[in-house]
Formats: C-alpha cells, sequence, structure tokens
C-alpha cells in the first residue's frame, strides 16, 4: 500500500515539475523571439516559433502522456540547439550558454532520481553513467559552438544589448536554479519521509502479528526477561481457542479470523496495564502479568469467563466462544524457558480434562 502511494505522489508531483519547466521555457521563448524579432534575426524567429510550438504542445500533453523520458529528452535538445546557434549568430557573450549549466543538475535529477530514472535503473540500465556522457557531451558541443562563434558578440553596435541580455539570461537561470534547488530539496525531505515511514511499518510487521495487531512470540522475549529480572511477582498465562479448528471448517476461514481478532481484543482488555501480551502461534496467546500469584489466577478466571459468556455475530453466524488456559506464577520458577514449557503442559492437561478451563498445577 505504501509502495503504490509512493508512485502515486511521486509520479503527480514529476508531471507537475515537468509541465512547469515547459510554462516556464514557453514564457522564456515568447520574449526571446520578441527580442530576435527587434534585432531583426529572423532565423532565430522561426526558431523561437517553433519552440514555443513545440512547448505549447508539450504543456497541455504532459500530464496525459506516457512517454515522459521522450518530453524530457525533447526539452534538453530544444535547449541545446537553441544554445548552440545563438552562440553561432550572435556570439557567446549573450550568455544563453548559462541555460545548458543550469541544465545539467537538472538532468541528473531527472536520470538519477526521477521515476523515470529509477525505472530505467531497474530495467539494468546506468542512469548516473549516462546523465555524465550526456551532460559533458553537452556542455562540449556548448563549448565547441562559441569556439565556432568566434566571438562574444556577432553583432556590430550591440555591446550593451548584448550586456541587458546576458544580465536577463542570467537572472533567468538564477531564478530557475533557485526554484529547482528548492523543489529537489523537498523532494529529498519527502523521500525521506517516505522511507522513514515505511521503514517503521516494516518494523512494526516484523515485530507483532498481521491479523491480531498483538505483538509476536520473537517481540517479546527481552520484556518477559526484564519482568522476570525486575518483578518480584508474576504470571504467565497460555491461552488456547478451543475446538478452533472446528469453527474453521464449519463458518470458515474468515470467521476464524474475527474469532481471533475478538478473542485477542479480550486477553488485551484483561490484561490492561498489568502486563504484556503477544500471539504465541495460531489460536494461542501468551499473556505476562505483573501480579501476584492469587491477582492473576483471579484475572485468567474471569477473562475465560467472560470469554464464555459472550456471543461472536459474524458473517451471518452466531458463535459462543471458549478457552483453555494453562497457568503458572514466579514461584514456580523464574526460568522463561521452563515458564513457557509448564504453562504449555499445564495447557494440554486442560484440553484433556474437558476444555474451557484454567489450570494452575
Amino acid at each position: 500500500m505504501l509502495e503504490k502511494e509512493m508512485q502515486i505522489e511521486t509520479k503527480g508531483g514529476e508531471q507537475n515539475l515537468y509541465q512547469i519547466m515547459m510554462q516556464m521555457c514557453l514564457c522564456i521563448h515568447i520574449l526571446l523571439m520578441g527580442f530576435f524579432a527587434c534585432m531583426q534575426i529572423w532565423f532565430m524567429v522561426t526558431v523561437n516559433i517553433l519552440s514555443v510550438l513545440l512547448y505549447c504542445f508539450g504543456v497541455a500533453r504532459i500530464k496525459t502522456t506516457k512517454k515522459i523520458s521522450q518530453w524530457l529528452l525533447a526539452i534538453y535538445s530544444e535547449i541545446l540547439i537553441h544554445c548552440v546557434l545563438c552562440n553561432l549568430i550572435i556570439g557567446w557573450g549573450y550568455g544563453f550558454s548559462l541555460y545548458m549549466l543550469l541544465m545539467t543538475p537538472i538532468t541528473y535529477n531527472v536520470c538519477c532520481f526521477s521515476k523515470n530514472g529509477r525505472a530505467y535503473e531497474k530495467r539494468g540500465g546506468e542512469a548516473s553513467r549516462h546523465a555524465n556522457i550526456l551532460s559533458v557531451a553537452s556542455l562540449i558541443i556548448v563549448l565547441m559552438s562559441c569556439v565556432a562563434g568566434g566571438s562574444a558578440n556577432r553583432i556590430e553596435g550591440a555591446d550593451v544589448i548584448m550586456m541587458w541580455m546576458c544580465g536577463f539570461n542570467l537572472i533567468v537561470s538564477a531564478v530557475c536554479l533557485i526554484f529547482f534547488s528548492l523543489y529537489f530539496v523537498r523532494s529529498i525531505k519527502a523521500s525521506y519521509m517516505l522511507l522513514e515511514k515505511k521503514t517503521k511499518e516494516l518494523h512494526f510487521l516484523a515485530n507483532h502479528d498481521a491479523l491480531t495487531g498483538l505483538r509476536n512470540r520473537h517481540n517479546i522475549k527481552l520484556d518477559f526477561e526484564k519482568i522476570v529480572e525486575t518483578s518480584e511477582n508474576f504470571c504467565v498465562m497460555l491461552a488456547d481457542v478451543d475446538d478452533f479448528k472446528k469453527i474453521n471448517d464449519t463458518y470458515g476461514h474468515t470467521c476464524g479470523d474475527r474469532c481471533l481478532i475478538y478473542v485477542a481484543d479480550a486477553i488485551i482488555k484483561s490484561v490492561a496495564d498489568d502486563g504484556i501480551v503477544c500471539r504465541w502461534g495460531g489460536e494461542e496467546f501468551l499473556a505476562i502479568l505483573e501480579l501476584t500469584a492469587q491477582e492473576g489466577y483471579k484475572r485468567a478466571e474471569e477473562m475465560r469467563q467472560r470469554l464464555c459468556e459472550a456471543l461472536l455475530r459474524t458473517e451471518g453466524y452466531t458463535i459462543t466462544l471458549s478457552m483453555t488456559v494453562g497457568f503458572a506464577t514466579s514461584h514456580d520458577t523464574r526460568d522463561t524457558e521452563e515458564l513457557i514449557h509448564l504453562v504449555d503442559e499445564r495447557l494440554y492437561k486442560g484440553k484433556n480434562k474437558g476444555k474451557n478451563q484454567v489450570v494452575a498445577e
């Protein structure tokens, strides 16, 4: 269930991010289209018109498409081509190369940490290595375009315009970098919280019974030993639901499960804050109470009596339950293994003597 929630949240968050990326690119290209029109560089106006059409279509489709990786590659390719053309036509001094530097951390995030990147890694791809290759190759292409352009400003008398455009590109790149950095930090925090939540759930599942929610026999061991060491008086009860196999065979396993849950709740209420309870296995429950022998036996007898008098209505059936309890105290022995063996013996003695009783000797 948690894994499914993670996938839904991650997918929705990433698609929102990619849509915002496209919207930002769309706005920037509309402004650049106006800039190149004022400069009368009609080839770049045409390039930006095509870019605007690409992002308009992308903004409309990114929420519903399953081909997110192709769209990301299209964004990356468009920014790279636009950057190279600007360096070759107007010069590298206008600052369009900054956008490729901005794309480098985004590339690593998409390749290595996004849902698509993780899926690619699971299929055997080396996402981080490919991100390295893509980033280095792109930066080399941009550097070569700067060298091929040969000049910071290829337009005569446009030094002031170059300065303003470089400042514009610097500000836009800085704002985008801050935005994406905040998003990445938020994503890492969200992933950490989900991981922490999943770890807690796994720890709970490893130490508790999935059906009743009670602790399991492995989890109770340390607390049992602690009670033996620190408590002067304590009691141990091993309770077994009578004729449970017959209940399963007669009413079905769903009813059987409901019966176990009902019995577990009854034992928890009887023990209250005076001890600990676990599902020992099957239809057996172990309880350790920090009470005197008389108090513990009275509590066990009351628990058995209440369960015997109750009627469980489930799945259209009315079921009468009873239990047999093996009972021992700290006066019998203070060895945990011997105590377990003793209550187990007394439990089966009670089964052989007619069931529905507490056996203390």
